[in-house]
Formats: C-alpha cells, sequence, structure tokens
C-alpha cells in the first residue's frame, strides 16, 4: 500500500508536468500558425500594393488595373446596395429644412448675379465701340 502511495506520489506530479507542457506547446503552436497566416495575408496585401503603385507611375488606365486583377464592370441591375437612412427627430428635420432653404437662397442669389453679369457683358458685346 506505501508503495502504491508512493507511485501515485512519484507519477502523478510527472504526469501534471507533462499535460502542462503539452498544453504550453499547443498554445506556442497555435500563436505561431496565427502568426504565419498574417505573415501571409500581409505579403499578399504588399504585392497588390505593389502592383498598385508600379500601375501608378505606369500611367496604366483603370480598365488595365482591372483586368489585372480580373475585375468585372459591376450590373446595376443586379448588383444593388441599399443604404437605410436614419428618421431624424423633428428639430433636426427642422433644422435640416433650415439649412436647405438658406443654401437655396444662396443658389438663387448666385444665379440671378451670373445670370445678370452674363446679360451685362452681352450688351456691352452687342453695343457698338466708340471712337473704332
Amino acid at each position: 500500500m506505501i508503495a502504491a502511495l508512493a507511485l501515485t506520489a512519484v507519477l502523478l506530479p510527472a504526469a501534471i508536468a507533462y499535460v502542462g507542457a503539452y498544453a504550453r506547446v499547443a498554445r506556442t503552436e497555435y500563436r505561431r500558425q496565427q502568426l504565419l497566416d498574417t505573415a501571409q495575408a500581409l505579403e499578399k496585401a504588399n504585392a497588390r500594393l505593389r502592383v498598385e503603385a508600379d500601375a501608378a507611375r505606369a500611367g496604366l488606365r483603370p480598365e488595365e488595373v482591372a483586368q489585372v486583377y480580373e475585375l468585372t464592370v459591376a450590373d446595376p441591375s443586379t448588383e444593388v446596395d441599399y443604404v437605410r437612412v436614419p428618421q431624424a427627430p423633428e428639430a433636426q428635420r427642422a433644422s435640416g429644412a433650415a439649412r436647405l432653404a438658406a443654401v437655396a437662397s444662396r443658389v438663387v442669389a448666385l444665379v440671378t448675379f451670373e445670370t445678370r453679369a452674363q446679360a451685362s457683358s452681352l450688351q456691352t458685346a452687342d453695343e457698338p465701340q466708340a471712337g473704332r
């Protein structure tokens, strides 16, 4: 009985130490694999950025760059993205309407000013020049 207890006292800590060491090895290997995956992703991104930089330096047209990346033109009839605009509270709607009205009045004033400037330049161009 004492021999069994002595054997258990020796083997149990050894087994615990073995399991602990194996767990550390597993964690280290998992972390190493994560770092390898990250390194590969960064190498791919770096290669893609190098191609883009070379294309920018070479002055390639966007169509040529799209061919390098095997991109296709989006079909607007089948590829549509929807964006939800959150509803604004009444106070924000009112202030938004006031800002819109202010911008609209500035646009009208600018168009009126440009129209008058064009009209006056046309009138001076149509008038005969004195002294000739």
